[in-house]
C-alpha cells in the first residue's frame, strides 16, 4: 500500500506540473509550458516517420490518461483544479500536423483558452450534458482535448482558406 501512494503522489505531482497547477494562474502558466513541447513534437515530427510520431504522440496520451487517473484518486475534489496536465496536452492537440509559424502559435493559444472559457457551454448545447458529469478519470481530459481538436480543426481550416 506503501507503494501504491508513493506512485499516486508522484502522479499527482507530474499531473500539477510540480506545484505549478496550484498557483493562481497554474492553467495559463501550464499552456506556456506546453509551448517548447510543441515545438519539440514539431521536432520530432519533421524528423521521424509518421508512424513513429504518432505512436510516441500516442503513448504520451495514454499515459497523461493514466497519470490524471492516478493523480485524481489522491486528490479531494477542490484540489482537482489544481491538476493541469490536461491543459498541456490539450495545447499540444491544437498544433498537431499545422506548421508552426508565429501568428499561428498565437492564434492558436488564444483560440483554446477562448474554447477553455465557452466550452463549456457549447458542450452542455450540443451534447446536452455537462463534462463535469462524465466519469471522474476521462472528465479532465476529455474536454481540454476536445477544445485542442476543434481549435486544430478551425486553424487547419483558416490555412486551407488563406492558401
Amino acid at each position: 500500500m506503501i507503494i501504491l501512494e508513493k506512485i499516486r503522489e508522484f502522479c499527482f505531482d507530474v499531473s500539477t506540473l510540480f506545484g505549478i497547477g496550484q498557483g493562481f494562474l497554474g492553467s495559463f502558466v501550464a499552456s506556456l509550458i506546453s509551448l517548447p513541447l510543441v515545438f519539440l513534437s514539431r521536432f520530432f515530427y519533421d524528423v521521424l516517420p509518421i508512424d513513429y510520431f504518432l505512436w510516441f504522440f500516442g503513448t504520451l496520451f495514454i499515459l497523461s490518461l493514466l497519470i490524471i487517473f492516478l493523480a485524481l484518486g489522491f486528490v479531494t475534489d477542490e484540489d482537482k483544479t489544481s491538476i493541469v496536465l490536461n491543459k498541456t496536452i490539450g495545447m499540444m492537440f491544437v498544433f498537431i500536423g499545422i506548421n508552426l509559424k508565429f501568428k499561428l502559435v498565437v492564434t492558436g493559444f488564444v483560440m483554446f483558452h477562448i474554447f477553455r472559457f465557452f466550452g463549456p457551454f457549447i458542450f452542455y448545447r450540443i451534447f446536452n450534458r455537462r463534462v463535469e458529469t462524465l466519469p471522474s478519470y476521462v472528465a479532465p481530459l476529455f474536454g481540454d482535448v476536445i477544445y485542442g481538436i476543434a481549435c486544430n480543426i478551425i486553424l487547419s481550416v483558416m490555412l486551407w482558406v488563406a492558401s
